[in-house]
């Protein structure tokens, strides 16, 4: 199978050669309606459409003849695998670093003080424990997000050829644990958003346990995440 690309215009000899055979066909239909006073009907005018086709068919494929190369279709297949590697290897890439920037700036992106929330007894404003957070830098909130479903992207990568023979191993296990710690992540923080004193045996300090338990396994996801990194050598 064959993909044909258009990579220039027809020359202007070309051109006139189209031109040309255009008035050719037509003078020969009008010669035709002069010359015969009672032609057999069809017979002329099927002639001469017959001669513009055959001369008009044979001018064009001269004329295209310098105008068109053929690709075959596994060099496109070829661009557009090499294309998702690409983008497959940016969204981990992006993935490790949004996680490394989630961990450097853990308190103030898992805690809002907007002075929206008092203490019920003390009536002092407090800050409020935003575990979700967790689920949007670890990529369970968005299909945008870089980390969307990335233990499938690191299936693709897999297959796709790119990971040295000698660090196979290494690649699987760092898929594996990325995915065990990641969904643990993901678990822990919506424990946590719902360990709060609005549910029955719930309160602040629960808050706070199942938070910190995310962020052990964040931790444990990125350095796994981090390996994958280091051995496609992105």
């Amino acid at each position: 199978a064959f993909v044909v690309v258009t990579t220039t215009k027809p020359s202007k000899t070309q051109h006139n050669r189209v031109l040309n055979c255009l008035n050719n066909a037509q003078n020969d239909d009008n010669n035709n309606s002069i010359d015969d006073e009672q032609p057999v009907a069809g017979t002329a005018s099927t002639s001469s459409r017959r001669l513009f086709g055959s001369q008009f068919l044979t001018t064009i494929s001269m004329a295209s003849a310098s105008s068109f190369f053929v690709l075959p279709i596994n060099a496109w297949g070829a661009a557009a695998k090499t294309n998702e590697v690409d983008e497959d290897k940016e969204k981990l890439t992006k993935g490790y670093k949004r996680l490394t920037y989630l961990l450097d700036n853990w308190d103030r992106l898992t805690e809002v003080c907007d002075n929206s929330k008092t203490d019920p007894f003390s009536g002092k404003t407090v800050c409020v424990k935003t575990p979700l957070v967790v689920s949007e830098y670890m990529g369970f909130k968005s299909m945008a997000d870089p980390l969307f479903k990335a233990d499938k992207t690191m299936r693709r990568l897999e297959k796709a050829g790119v990971v040295p023979d000698s660090r196979s191993s290494d690649y699987l296990d760092a898929a594996e644990m990325w995915q065990q710690t990641s969904d643990e992540a993901q678990g822990m923080a919506y424990t946590s958003s719902w360990a709060g004193p609005e549910n029955p045996n719930g309160g602040d300090d629960n808050i706070d346990f199942f938070l910190q338990r995310a962020k052990k396994q964040v931790v444990d996801a990125r350095t796994s995440l981090g390996t994958v990194v280091e051995i496609l050598q992105m």
